[in-house]
């Protein structure tokens, strides 16, 4: 995994190398010292989606990457946090599979909303991660996704405020990929994820 992540960095520029090493260092904690050292990412725990109602990822993958995804409970993997800055906040999601290296990964950064708020219609970043074959593809900046949050329930205070969040996904374009010339189309993703807020 440390060798797409190499072979991307050039890619990407360091600002999204921050994001990328936050999505490997959460699925095992040999990366925990590695990511510490990187401004504005802190280590948040991820692990299978199960809470009072499982969470769930729901959605069509078209073009270079073509799935049904319909992940739920223990299959799913989902971690949540503020966005760097505070002006939002992101959740990630993938198949909790054995193998660490033949994932896909979702990172929806949402804009314009903090814990156990609701909205509509808000710009969001999105990224899909395909672990097997080294490819990313991106937003890159444009507001072509945007995200509708139907409920923040919270679910806990201490240690951290954890909060599910369900609400689904749409794009008017497909994401480019960053380092190539494919691209992938997102079609009626529907999500509940946890986000944890650090109270201290």
């Amino acid at each position: 995994m440390l060798n797409i992540l190499q072979r991307t960095i050039s890619i990407l520029g360091l600002a999204c190398v921050g994001v990328l090493f936050a999505l490997v260092f959460t699925t095992s904690s040999r990366f925990s010292s590695r990511t510490a050292s990187v401004p504005g990412i802190r280590p948040v725990e991820f692990n299978t989606c199960l809470m009072d109602r499982d969470g769930r990822l729901q959605g069509e993958l078209f073009g270079a990457v073509r799935q049904t995804i319909d992940w739920r409970g223990e299959d799913l993997l989902c971690a949540g946090m503020i966005r760097p800055g505070g002006d939002g906040i992101r959740l990630i999601f993938s198949r909790n599979s054995p193998s660490s290296t033949a994932r896909l990964v979702l990172v929806i950064g949402i804009r314009d909303i903090g814990p156990g708020e609701t909205g509509e219609d808000l710009p969001a970043n999105v990224t899909l991660i395909d672990e097997a074959t080294g490819r990313f593809f991106n937003a890159q900046g444009i507001e072509r996704c945007w995200a509708t949050v139907e409920e923040q329930q919270q679910l806990s205070e201490k240690p951290a405020a954890v909060y599910r969040v369900d609400g689904e996904l749409y794009c008017a374009g497909s994401l480019p990929s960053v380092n190539g010339s494919e691209s992938v189309t997102l079609d009626d993703v529907r999500f509940s994820g946890r986000l944890s807020v650090n109270t201290s």
